[in-house]
């Protein structure tokens, strides 16, 4: 910080990663990429429907159709930051 009583950081004196360095790995969602276009479009279908109401039923809904492991999808997807279906779609169908 340049002065002590300024509570804004000047970029130069921040300790930032490199980009190259290693990130933790996200872990791998399980599904092919037709399985995870087929996840998207069904969510999207079922938050178009009815909106998104905080819970993984447009997910759910397709894993269960599709004849995939809810319960392994539904960690995975949690771990990836998709805690709700309009999560999926931001965050954990998101490519690495």
């Amino acid at each position: 910080m340049t002065n002590p009583d300024d509570d804004r950081w000047d970029i130069d004196e921040v300790d930032l990663p490199a980009l190259d360095e290693d990130w933790p790995s996200r872990p791998a969602l399980g599904l092919g990429p037709a399985q995870a276009a087929a996840l998207a479009h069904a969510i999207e279908e079922g938050v178009a429907e009815r909106g998104c109401d905080g819970t993984l039923r447009a997910a759910r809904n397709w894993a269960l159709r599709a004849g995939t492991n809810w319960t392994e999808l539904q960690k995975r997807l949690c771990e990836r930051g998709g805690y709700c279906d309009c999560e999926v779609l931001l965050n954990a169908l998101e490519p690495d």
